[in-house]
């Protein structure tokens, strides 16, 4: 009866890590790491539009981010890292 019930504990604790195991994985491969590449990408292109800091390279940068290319070599860098067709 006694080793009964141990095998019991050990088949429940085995399942319990298995199943924490799955939604781990889960979690890290649909929330985290899109959005890690997603911030990555982010700054990979606009971080690619260097300034020194003055107010007319701030606008130009503004200007650049909401522009075609940007958000062409957005999806180009979101696609290399396999989150869009």
């Amino acid at each position: 009866m006694r080793e009964k019930i141990k095998k019991i504990f050990i088949w429940k604790t085995v399942l319990v890590v298995l199943v924490l195991l799955i939604l781990g994985f889960g979690f890290y491969w649909f929330e985290w790491r899109p959005s890690q590449i997603r911030k990555k990408c982010y700054e990979t292109v606009g971080g690619s539009f260097k300034t020194d800091g003055t107010f007319k390279e701030f606008v130009a940068k503004q200007q650049f981010l909401i522009s075609d290319d940007f958000e062409r070599s957005y999806q180009n860098c979101l696609r290399r890292n396999g989150l869009a067709k």
